[in-house]
């Protein structure tokens, strides 16, 4: 809140600023002095002066006075009649003053945080859904699909990549293919140099389980299936897609981030694709409450 000057302050600071540097209103009272105690002396001493004493006191102290107080009552005058502007003039240097200092302040300030999102652009974690895969030999839940068959495996997954600074507990997101629902292990952590992989499966409804439905770990079948019930069984349907999120945390866990593509079945190539990636505006973590 603004303070409010009130009409007293007011004209106390008029008063004050009238009779500052009174330099020569205190000259003009010492001349007075000067006078007044001059023609005391000649009057007590009987000098040339002292007959017009005798004869006319009044006049001759008023001559000897009033040039002196007429220019010290309009010097007073000058000095009231111009101090208002004086006032505010002194206020607008204070005001000029204290602004040049925010000015200087928020510069800094702005200096400072443009540092500090440069910095934290560099920090942020942004993952990405690389590609639909056969789980890594070297991942520690790879299980081969026979003990004599050598890289290959059960499990599938998304490969992921991660650009910036490392992401912590990387979840996709569960979606829907149909009547089926493709669920994922968090990753706990993904680098740029490391990458990642989240494991994805197909959680079918026991009404639907048959030889036919797909794998567990068959993502592709299922899509191929999802299309079918969405577009038909026509050799000229289009191409089948579904949104898949990915939401991370940064080292400190206090953000919470999240991004998106499309994945497409391409039924001519019989493969899955990750359109372009979509990061969506950071949240802090206390906002995002149970979506993490």
């Amino acid at each position: 809140m603004v303070p409010q000057t009130t009409f007293m302050e007011y004209l106390h600071l008029i008063a004050r600023r009238s009779f500052k540097d009174f330099g020569r209103g205190y000259d003009l009272l010492v001349e007075i002095f000067l006078a007044v105690t001059t023609t005391a002396l000649q009057v007590k001493f009987k000098l040339g002066i002292a007959a017009d004493w005798k004869n006319h006191p009044k006049p001759l102290v008023l001559s000897l006075v009033a040039p002196y107080l007429a220019v010290l009552v309009f010097h007073i005058i000058w000095r009231v009649g111009t101090a208002p502007w004086k006032v505010y003039k002194d206020r607008e240097a204070f005001h000029a003053k204290r602004e040049a200092v925010l000015t200087e302040t928020i510069q800094q300030v702005n200096e400072q945080n443009v540092e500090l999102l440069a910095q934290q652009a560099l920090d942020r974690p942004y993952v990405r859904l690389d590609y639909w895969g056969q789980i890594p030999a070297n991942d520690p839940e790879a299980t081969p699909i026979a003990p004599t068959v050598a890289g290959q495996f059960l499990q599938n997954g998304f490969h992921l990549r991660c650009d910036g600074g490392p992401a912590y507990e990387v979840t996709v997101e569960s979606f829907a293919l149909g009547e089926f629902t493709a669920c994922n292990k968090t990753v706990r952590y993904v680098s740029k140099e490391t990458g990642g992989f989240a494991l994805v499966w197909i959680a079918q409804p026991q009404n639907l389980q048959s030889f036919q439905s797909p794998g567990r770990w068959d993502l592709l079948s299922a899509m191929d299936v999802a299309a079918a019930h969405a577009h038909g069984f026509d050799m000229h349907r289009p191409d089948f897609s579904v949104e898949v999120a990915v939401t991370y945390q940064n080292a400190d866990g206090n953000t919470l981030y999240r991004s998106k593509a499309q994945l497409t079945h391409i039924r001519s190539q019989h493969r899955l694709a990750f359109g372009a990636m979509t990061h969506e505006k950071p949240q802090p973590r206390a906002l995002s409450g149970a979506t993490a």
